[in-house]
Order: C-alpha cells, then structure tokens, then sequence
C-alpha cells in the first residue's frame, strides 16, 4: 500500500507541506525596509505610469513600485554597476579602458529607455546610507549630455530621507529614431 493512503503518511505529508509554508507565512507579503520613506513619494503618482530611481539598490523601490502599479522603463533595475564605476575613479582617477566603455552604454542605455518609455517620477538615492557615502548618481548619468537635457525637463518637487523625487515638468528631447522597446 502506497504511503499516502494511509492516513498517517497523509498527515506527515500535511506537516511537512506547513513546515515548508511557515516561514513564508510568518514573513507576510513582501516589504522594504524604505517604505515609509519612498511610497509617500509615490502616492500621486498615476497607476500605470511610467517611475524609476536611480540606485544601485532594487530594494529601496521595490515593491512600493508594484504596490503602486507602476512601470518601470529601464532595462535595468537598479544601477548596480555604478558602484564600480565610482570605486574605479576613487582607486585609479578618470575612467579608463572597459569600465570607461561599461558607463558609457549603462548611460546611453538608460536614456534610450527613458525617451522611449518616458517616467512621470525620477526619485534620486542620494546614497548616504550606503557603503560609500556622498557618491553622487545624478552627476554620473549627467555626464550624458542627452540624459543631462532630459532630465532637465524635471523639476523636484519632494524630499523623504534619501531620497529626492523630480516630477517632469516639460518638454522631453525627441524620441531616438529607431524603435523602441516594449515595457510591461
């Protein structure tokens, strides 16, 4: 007779599927350690909308992005790389060689993405409570100069912690030529 019919094979098959769901369960759904201080930025956000942060830390906007229904338009979800980018200019000076070539198509990448699927918000990690603090995000993808004008058509509007929230407020460079990428 096979274990399971019996009905003490049932019951530890039972205890051991609670087992594996308890933690699970004792966790609840998904949260960030920032969501007191990045959903507030959010709430007048439209659903739907197009919203990213420049970080090198997915969890100080997920999942207050997907609580709020919200798109996010980069191919990247958070800038990690920029990390090594800065340890690079702090260790050895100016960018050289493939670290160089890496933040060129990290910027480039995330302007096309943002002409293509423009976002309504761009929050700034200002990265003070980060590893190295005073890196400065902004300036690295300001280097850009299609994602300096682009990011000139947004205004900053609110402050919460690290973070800075910049709702745009005019006129967007035109849309590269070729086409665009698909965001869901």
């Amino acid at each position: 007779m096979s274990p399971l019919r019996s009905p003490l094979g049932r019951a530890i098959v039972v205890a051991a599927m609670v087992i594996c769901l308890l933690p699970s369960l004792r966790a609840g759904p998904a949260s960030s350690a920032y969501q007191d201080t990045v959903a507030p930025l959010l709430t007048d956000v439209p659903a739907g909308s197009a919203a990213i942060m420049l970080t090198a830390h997915p969890s100080r906007i997920w999942p207050m992005d997907e609580q709020a229904g919200l798109v996010w338009p980069s191919r990247y979800y958070s800038f990690w790389m920029f990390y090594a980018v800065a340890r690079h200019e702090h260790d050895q000076g100016p960018l050289q060689s493939q670290v160089e070539v890496m933040a060129d198509k990290v910027r480039a990448n995330t302007v096309e993405d943002l002409l293509c699927n423009s976002p309504e918000i761009i929050l700034v990690d200002d990265f003070s409570h980060s590893e190295t603090p005073g890196l400065d995000i902004l300036a690295f993808f300001r280097q850009n100069e299609m994602f300096a004008r682009l990011f000139a058509a947004y205004g900053e509007t609110k402050k919460s912690g690290d973070f800075t929230a910049y709702r745009r407020q005019g006129d967007l460079p035109s849309r590269l030529s070729g086409g665009c990428r698909t965001v869901y």
